[in-house]
């Protein structure tokens, strides 16, 4: 996975997979426990393990998304699960940071 920011009309900030395709990004919706539809990304931070992205919805409320990978039958499943704010705190620790401005 890598991080990019697109210029072209509306200007944004997104994650793709190593085939190009976007996983992550403004209109995303994000089902599990609090269902939001991503309006910007404020932050990312990134390790050997994952990433972790700070993104706001569009009541401009603060969500994080840290990725979950597991392998199934020789491939990788990576989802982005929700943490709390305390367990980012505990986390952002672990990361290397880069804010997101366009």
């Amino acid at each position: 996975m890598s991080a990019q920011v697109v210029y072209e009309y509306p200007a944004h900030f997104e994650i793709i997979d190593s085939q190009g395709f976007p996983v992550l990004g403004p209109g995303f919706k994000y089902t599990k426990s609090s269902s939001f539809i991503i309006a910007t990304t404020i932050a990312y931070g990134y390790n050997k393990s994952g990433i972790i992205v700070q993104v706001t919805d569009k009541q401009k409320r603060v969500h994080y998304l840290k990725t979950e990978v597991k392998k199934i039958n020789n491939d990788y499943n990576i989802t982005f699960i929700e943490i709390s704010n305390k367990a980012f705190n505990k986390e952002k620790k672990k990361y290397k940071w880069k804010m997101v401005s366009i």
